[in-house]
């Protein structure tokens, strides 16, 4: 004899675990996925550090770096994440019995997990685009 809360619970554990497993490898995902790209950002900016800092020097705008550096980011990110959909349209009957009151392809969920990615990628951009953008010309060109 145990109270029904419990006999549910213990029905619904093995969900509940598949759920919170499922969620920290998304997580994990979106996270290595974000110092993936500020990584290679940031190594991009590096080799190109010199060309930077002449067009620095000759007068080009600061914003105007910065949204080379973002654009290039987000062009990478948009490309990921239409893989991403098209995949997981393509593979969403695996996981349909894991979920529980919505469909695999419910395009709410798409859509947030879309914007998530692509707002976090702006922002692993926006660094090394306005690291690179704040040094000084003159320095960056006399280092060899």
């Amino acid at each position: 004899m145990a109270p029904l809360e419990e006999w549910v619970g213990d029905a619904y554990a093995e969900y509940r675990l598949r759920a919170i497993v499922l969620a920290s490898f998304a997580l994990t995902a979106l996270s290595l996925a974000c110092v993936g790209l500020y990584g290679t950002l940031t190594y991009v900016v590096s080799l190109r550090k010199r060309e930077v800092g002449l067009r620095l020097a000759l007068g080009a705008l600061r914003r105007d770096i910065v949204r080379q550096y973002v654009l290039k980011g987000m062009r990478v990110a948009g490309l990921a994440c239409g893989a991403g959909v098209v995949i997981s349209a393509a593979a969403g009957h695996v996981v349909t019995s894991m979920l529980y009151g919505i469909s695999p392809y419910d395009p709410t969920t798409l859509l947030v997990v879309v914007f998530i990615v692509l707002f976090v990628s702006a922002i692993a951009s926006l660094l090394p685009a306005t690291r690179v953008s704040h040094l000084d010309p003159m320095k960056i060109l006399r280092d060899d």
